[in-house]
């Protein structure tokens, strides 16, 4: 019982001068008209889905911009796939794009 009157007094006596710490940024700032949790899902899920797609894009366009051509001569599909260790579908996805950003950033 002793204890809990100290922890009582101790926390009594800082009344006032404690001051909350805000540890972690806030990815996403939400409008005050947003108010439900599926709402906040939603656009959750887009700027998160849309964030990982960009970085998928920007690793693909660094292993293509950082290409060994005497390891692998051609930049295939398959090749891609090997030295990005990205699955076969992602990296059909992007291939193209990520082709055309290249070749642009080379001329």
């Amino acid at each position: 019982m002793e204890e809990i009157d100290q922890i009582v007094t101790k926390i009594y006596n800082l009344r006032g001068s404690v001051k909350p710490r805000n540890n972690a940024k806030r990815r996403i700032v939400y409008e005050d008209k947003i108010k439900t949790i599926d709402e906040k899902r939603k656009i959750n899920g887009r700027v998160l889905g849309n964030e990982r797609s960009e970085n998928t894009f920007n690793s693909l366009v660094d292993c293509v911009s950082n290409w060994d051509y005497t390891k692998y001569p051609k930049i295939t599909q398959k090749t891609l796939r090997i030295v990005s260790g990205r699955c076969k579908n992602t990296v059909e996805k992007y291939y193209r794009c990520v082709l055309n950003t290249v070749k642009g950033l080379d001329n």
